[in-house]
């Protein structure tokens, strides 16, 4: 699903890609996985996200879906 392509509607969740390197996954996981970091060209779409809302995690690279949070 592309960015903020609506998952269940009926619950109201939104789904949103996050994207990690090896490195940043890394960061995220060690650091309890409570807070993710994106670059500043994707504040307008940041902005969007609200609590219940899902983050599908892939990693580039590899090219596959490790997580959701």
């Amino acid at each position: 699903m592309a960015d903020g392509d609506t998952g269940n509607a009926s619950q109201g969740e939104t789904y949103w890609l996050d994207l990690f390197t090896y490195k940043s996954w890394n960061e995220f996981h060690d650091a309890g996985g409570t807070v993710s970091g994106f670059s500043a060209g994707r504040w307008v779409t940041v902005q969007k996200i609200k609590p219940g809302d899902v983050l599908l995690c892939y990693l580039t690279g590899i090219s596959r879906f490790i997580g959701r949070a």
